[in-house]
């Protein structure tokens, strides 16, 4: 009898540490109204493959939330949260590896379901910046889109690209180039507007704790108080961060493309009683670029690739200070790489030029569709030898356009050039007896406004990116 009463409250108390352990529905509310998630938790979704999920939500406060990841009606994955004081919850779980199969997430609270269907896992890129040549898609496209992609325009993810108010070409046309090269499905999200000063992209926290940059903006009527309802539109200080890069802060991503500057540009130009003058302006600006690179490396992670569309031809003076601020704020950070725009016939040209760049970095660890940079030069007696980075040979062509020298004397000369692999030699003119040997004071490469004929490229056809070289003469 008392083997039978020791065994009975064992188990007794097996029972009860065993209740403790797991999900006892009688220590959880039964919430009274929906749970809601975030936005880019929606049908048509595309996760980043083997990165964590994050789902965020609201409920009522002691509500349990549970998860399930299912393919095929077999459930995957399953996960949970209890929704806390401030009535939130986060869900959380790893990413299958990226394939074409479709997935559905149920999320419970033990009174409301909402269940998210045709979930895939692949790669996610952010587009982000200005002058993306945004217009109103009203035809049927001229190539099919691939069902691969999916979009994510700040409020859902939709497969159907033509039922935007308000759609850029530029995402369509990339996300389509990529999608061709990928074997699996492409999560683009786009973050673009019109017109926006750099300013737009940067962290509050950012612009309260950096004098520098404080100064920037308050000397070009750009710095404001923030309040909550401060932005009336994109184009205000910290108005993208706040709006576009913020809210999608928790979502795992594969890289960053990138393209701004034109209004800053503009605004120079109509505001020539700046406290600074042409350089100055751009290399406030070129620091600001790289405290906003720096922000969404720390938003999205520090080994996101990120690639810089730099200013290609443009009507506008000053155009070369902006390119090279463009390029100069990316010098400093290890997975930031520049892709030269100009000289190309026909946007679908550019585009796919850029997909390459993407595709063979990211995926095949490739440089050489990247945009050569000038890196190093060395002088001998009778010449010049320039060296480029992102290329095994640079392209041979009879003259090289946009490429000038200048000599001792400020003169514009013109030299022979040769290609010795990824060096680009300047042949020195032997002395003449009785007059000075030519000195090399300055080399320069696509320094105009319009840069679209300078042909100086690798041997993958990708332009280089625009250079000033400036030697010492004794």
């Amino acid at each position: 009898m008392n083997r039978i009463l020791r065994l009975l409250f064992i188990g007794s108390f097996t029972l009860l540490f065993l209740a403790s352990c797991g999900e006892n529905p009688s220590t959880y509310i039964m919430p009274t109204t929906m749970f809601t998630v975030n936005s880019y938790v929606s049908d048509n979704a595309v996760f980043q493959e083997r990165e964590n999920v994050i789902i965020n939500g609201q409920s009522e406060e002691g509500a349990l939330i549970k998860g399930t990841l299912k393919k095929d009606n077999r459930t995957i994955k399953e996960f949970s949260d209890v929704v806390d004081e401030k009535d939130e919850f986060m869900l959380s779980f790893t990413a299958p590896k990226a394939s074409l199969d479709e997935y559905q997430i149920t999320i419970d609270d033990g009174v409301h379901t909402l269940t998210i269907n045709n979930i895939r896992f692949g790669s996610v890129w952010v587009i982000t910046g200005e002058d993306f040549k945004i217009k109103t898609l009203t035809s049927e496209p001229t190539e099919e889109i691939s069902p691969k992609i999916s979009l994510y325009d700040g409020s859902k993810w939709t497969t159907n690209m033509f039922n935007q108010d308000e759609f850029s070409q530029f995402v369509l046309l990339y996300a389509n180039k990529l999608a061709e090269k990928l074997s699996m499905p492409l999560g683009i999200i786009s973050a673009v507007v019109d017109k926006a000063h750099i300013d737009s992209w940067l962290n509050p926290l950012t612009t309260e704790d950096n004098l520098r940059i404080k100064k920037f903006l308050t000397d070009t009527n750009r710095f404001i108080e923030i309040g909550d309802s401060y932005f009336e539109n994109y184009d205000t200080m910290c108005s993208v961060y706040k709006q576009m890069i913020e809210p999608i802060s928790n979502l795992s991503i594969k890289g960053i493309i990138w393209k701004q500057g034109i209004s800053n540009l503009e605004d120079y130009l109509k505001n020539s009683g700046y406290a600074f003058k042409g350089v100055n302006y751009f290399r406030d600006y070129q620091y600001v670029l790289t405290q906003v690179f720096n922000d969404l490396y720390n938003v999205f992670g520090s080994d996101v690739d990120m690639f810089i569309l730099q200013q290609g031809s443009s009507d506008h003076e000053y155009a070369s200070l902006l390119r090279e601020a463009q390029a100069s704020a990316t010098y400093l950070l290890k997975y930031t790489n520049v892709i030269t725009t100009y000289g190309y016939e026909d946007d679908e040209l550019l585009m796919n030029s850029i997909a390459n760049a993407v595709y063979e970095y990211t995926y095949e660890n490739h440089r050489d569709y990247l945009s050569p940079n000038y890196i190093n030069s060395i002088s001998g007696d009778d010449y010049i030898k320039i060296m480029f980075n992102n290329c095994s040979s640079l392209l041979i062509e009879e003259e090289y356009f946009g490429l000038k020298i200048y000599d001792q004397n400020g003169e514009l000369i013109e030299l022979e050039v040769v290609v010795e692999d990824n060096w680009l030699k300047v042949i020195l003119p032997e002395p003449i007896e009785g007059e000075a040997a030519v000195k090399i004071k300055l080399i320069e490469y696509a320094q105009g406004a319009d840069i679209d004929d300078s042909n100086l490229k690798n041997e993958n056809g990708i332009g280089v990116v625009p250079f000033v070289i400036k030697f010492n003469i004794e």
